[in-house]
């Protein structure tokens, strides 16, 4: 009797050793990685991206992105040191020039996320035929060609083919759903993917802070309950840890800033400094942000952007896919969910002028992604569905109903959706404007640009054209800020300039070089130069007593109507125009300015009315001072 007591013992003991995963799963394996649909996918997605790639620098972070990477530099926060790192791998091994080169990451980036994605779609595809022990005849085609739909919306070939960082992100944030989503499969994922997700996490912290703050509470959703008791207690530490480990890529930061770069945003000397940085405090908290119509506005720009990606066919097999993956469990569908929700949360610190802008596609892109991957398992299952309700399958068989089935949809989906038509190939307009600023030139001048965008630009000529490696560039509207004015005064030998203000600089400097001056038309030279036309953009400085500049070497840069970014350049120079004309009792000439403005993006109308008050106030009377 003791010894059968024994053996009992024992067997309960190896029992309770044994891995028990939180949710029953039938004896079904689930599928492999398919191996050749893969494989095409890779090859369409990346043909796609290639041949509708911009060739050249592309405007605003783009341009300030790829000169960061070509330079080692310090681009705005939060700083991407991972992707400023990975960008100048890619510069050194590619024989393209800077731009080029980085645009090409994005592309690569972008078609290695599409794969993670498609993995991620066959993953619970898998799992949950699995569950529900059916076997879908053709399953796969409804998936494959609304994947590769995703990699075609306008939100991924706006990331994808010019130099982003948002594709590298949702990489990571993939990386990291499929890994928790298979933690649950076997014992060894149980115990090494929880910490590769923590370490992947790490790493996102030094790519975009986007990152940590969408995957980390969905994460904890999907893993969790996997854990129960005592082991919970002693994993967390280590996930802390592989955490940290990851992050330390963001000592890049205060490292290079030590080193001296000369390309910089901010002042990490310490630790506050970094994590002003990796927190992007030097933007702040736009004032209204937490109001209810703030919410409004930025949960309903999310959903009709979500909306105008996927198109009622696109909408309609999320939501399907969405109620049968919580059929499945209940865990990884609340994982997914609270994806999306803090990702359509997360543009609530936007100004609500900026929600036409392109850059929010980027922000927006995981909801994007995430979304196509619960349409096409709809899609699966309304296959399924129609197989079953409808005798055609019987009839042609069931592979060529799918195949037939799925090319429907996908038509459809295009038929809704303006998927698959934006392209950047051939695209020069912002090189030829980095071109036409860059004429008047030379290796001495000093540039004061009133637009950062303007700056980047200009930014990507000097450090990659050896004819301009001595030009330096001033960005107006970093004047107020004290860590620029101290590296500023360096860069231009300058007297400490900690505590002037911004007109006080701009004396110095005028001071200085003279005719060495370049400036970009700016309202925030009113006080300096009132002399100064309003008919173009590029102004060199007569030098003399008076402080007035030439006629306009560059005119007003000719708009596009279909080319969104340079109609914000336009749009930047039309308020520029209508401020001074404000400023100076011209209201006429100020509303043509202003009213042309509002018919390019009638969300302006609110910033011109918040600009005249701030001029009225405040402006008007520093102005008088300086003239006085």
């Amino acid at each position: 009797m003791k010894a059968i007591k024994e053996k009992r013992e024992s067997i309960r003991k190896s029992h309770e050793r044994r891995w028990k995963p939180p949710e029953e799963l039938s004896a079904v394996a689930p599928p492999g990685l398919l191996a050749s649909e893969s494989i095409l996918l890779i090859i369409g997605v990346m043909v796609m991206f290639y041949y509708k790639l911009c060739p050249a620098v592309y405007y605003w972070d783009s341009a300030e992105l790829t000169v960061a990477a070509h330079t080692l530099g310090l681009p705005h926060s939060p700083g991407f040191p991972l992707y400023i790192l990975l960008g100048k791998l890619v510069t050194l091994v590619t024989r393209f020039n800077p731009a080029a080169g980085m645009n090409l990451f994005s592309a690569i980036t972008g078609t290695l996320t599409i794969f993670m994605l498609y993995q991620l779609a066959i993953n619970l595809a898998g799992k949950i035929q699995n569950h529900f022990r059916i076997n879908i005849d053709g399953w796969q085609n409804p998936l494959f060609l609304i994947i590769f739909a995703a990699a075609g919306c306008y939100s991924s070939l706006n990331q994808a083919l010019r130099a982003e960082v948002y594709y590298p992100n949702l990489l990571l944030i993939s990386t990291i759903l499929y890994l928790a989503i298979r933690s649950g499969d076997s014992r060894l994922n149980f115990r090494r993917y929880p910490f590769l997700i923590a370490f992947l996490a790490g790493l996102g912290a030094g790519l975009h802070h986007l990152t940590v703050f969408l995957t980390i509470p969905a994460i904890l959703i999907m893993l969790i309950p996997l854990y129960k008791g005592d082991r919970l207690k002693k994993q967390i530490p280590c996930w802390i840890g592989a955490f940290i480990l990851g992050a330390s890529v963001v000592m890049y930061i205060p490292l290079r800033y030590a080193a001296g770069s000369g390309y910089f945003w901010g002042a990490p000397e310490g630790l506050s400094g970094t994590l002003a940085i990796l927190f992007s405090s030097d933007f702040g908290i736009p004032s209204g942000t937490f109001s209810i119509l703030h919410l409004y506005d930025a949960i309903s720009f999310a959903v009709g952007l979500l909306y105008k990606q996927l198109g009622i066919i696109g909408l309609a097999g999320a939501i399907t896919g969405f109620i049968w993956l919580y059929r499945y469990t209940t865990r990884i569908a609340a994982g997914i969910a609270v994806l999306i929700g803090a990702n359509c949360l997360s543009i609530i610190f936007f100004e609500s002028y900026f929600y036409e802008y392109q850059d929010l596609h980027g922000y927006l892109l995981p909801s994007v992604g995430v979304m196509f991957v619960l349409s096409a398992i709809g899609w699966i299952r309304i296959l399924h569905i129609s197989r079953a309700k409808l005798s055609l399958s019987r009839k042609i068989g069931s592979l060529p109903y799918s195949l037939a089935f799925s090319i429907t949809v996908f038509f459809l989906l295009m038929l809704s959706t303006s998927n698959l038509t934006f392209s950047l190939r051939g695209y020069d307009r912002a090189e030829r404007l980095m071109e036409a600023m860059s004429l008047s030139l030379k290796k001495d001048s000093v540039v004061l640009c009133s637009s950062v965008n303007s700056k980047f630009l200009l930014d990507y000529k000097i450090n990659t054209d050896e004819n301009f490696d001595g030009v330096k560039v001033v960005d107006i509207g970093l004047l107020d800020k004290r860590w620029y004015r101290e590296k500023l005064s360096g860069i231009l030998q300058l007297e400490s300039s900690a505590g002037a203000d911004r007109y006080e600089l701009l004396n110095r400097i005028i001071e200085k070089y003279k005719k060495r001056l370049i400036v970009e038309f700016s309202p925030a030279l009113l006080g300096l130069a009132p002399a100064l036309t309003t008919d173009g953009i590029m102004y060199s400085f007569n030098g003399g007593g008076q402080q007035q500049f030439s006629s306009p070497q560059l005119r007003l840069f000719p708009h596009y109507k279909n080319d969104s970014h340079s109609m914000r350049f336009y749009a930047e120079w039309l308020i520029n125009r209508g401020i001074y004309f404000h400023a100076n009792g011209k209201e006429a000439e100020a509303e043509r300015c202003f009213n042309e403005l509002i018919n390019i993006d009638p969300n302006s109308a609110d910033m011109i009315k918040e600009y005249k008050t701030i001029i009225d106030n405040e402006f008007q009377q520093e102005t008088r001072h300086e003239l006085n």
